[in-house]
């Protein structure tokens, strides 16, 4: 065999090789390119449910609030006090998470007095006191304009209302 033949055997062995890997080249690009797309939908979907979350977890929260208010009123106040501890549990972990949490620095920072009269709230659930309703109703409007969900109420401006002294007068009679 003469040496140009065995170059050509060599050609014809390595060409369906090199046909393969060609294909599977353009095969493992278009992979590729489908991926990114697909990626960036995976990156925005798990920003949402992250935004998500911490929406039901502030919502969780802050249904624990209103359900120990609405359990002190009815005169359960068992249930009130498991309420209430558990709202000041999970609004401390919410505080402790920094950045992580539904919470932003200052909203952190405002709820020093929704914790500073904790202790006494749920002492006073424990010994059925009618005045932690009150207490409770405080809270919860502390925590709402801590949070800026509620803005505190602004004075409406006066109305000048014609005065009883001063006959009306009709210029059509």
């Amino acid at each position: 065999m003469s040496e140009n033949d065995v170059r050509v055997k060599e050609k014809t062995a390595q060409s369906p090789l090199i046909r393969w890997g060609i294909f599977a080249a353009i095969v493992l690009i278009a992979f590729l390119i489908g991926l990114i797309p697909m990626l960036m939908q995976k990156w925005s979907v798990e920003g949402e449910l992250a935004a998500t979350q911490k929406q039901l977890r502030q919502t969780e929260i802050k249904g624990l609030l209103t359900g120990a208010i609405v359990e002190a009123n009815r005169g359960e106040y068992e249930p009130a006090r498991q309420n209430a501890s558990n709202f000041f549990t999970r609004l401390d972990e919410e505080r402790k998470k920094g950045n992580d949490g539904f919470l932003t620095e200052a909203e952190r920072e405002n709820m020093t007095p929704v914790f500073a009269v904790r202790d006494s709230i749920i002492t006073m659930l424990a010994q059925r006191d009618t005045a932690s309703v009150e207490r409770l109703s405080n809270v919860y409007s502390t925590y709402l304009q801590a949070t800026g969900v509620a803005q505190p109420p602004t004075t409406a401006p006066a109305t000048t209302a014609p005065t009883a002294d001063v006959p009306a007068t009709n210029s059509g009679q």
